[in-house]
């Protein structure tokens, strides 16, 4: 983020952040900074518990995401018969 931030501001363009207010002093830069440091530690503990929910999830057996593709396609195509329509009702 701060590279992005620098090569903008070479080229006179001034980020500002409406939910992150950081004032017009001198501190400005220091506080962007950690307030970055503060958000990259946040999202990657975000990244480190979702990752583990979702191996934990998977060992108990569940499915990770929607209905996958290929198994739609063969459900549809794949032909019932009476008794697997009374076995489902």
């Amino acid at each position: 983020m701060e590279l992005a931030i620098r090569k903008l501001r070479k080229h006179g363009v001034e980020v500002v952040s409406v939910t992150q207010p950081t004032g017009d002093d001198q501190s400005r830069e220091l506080m962007r900074q950690l307030i970055g440091v503060f958000d990259e530690h946040t999202s990657r503990e975000i990244s480190k518990n979702t990752t583990r929910a979702m191996r934990e999830s998977a060992k108990q057996g569940f499915w990770m995401g929607n209905t996958a593709a290929w198994l739609q396609n063969y459900r549809s195509r794949t032909p019932r018969t009476e008794d697997q329509e009374e076995a489902r009702h």
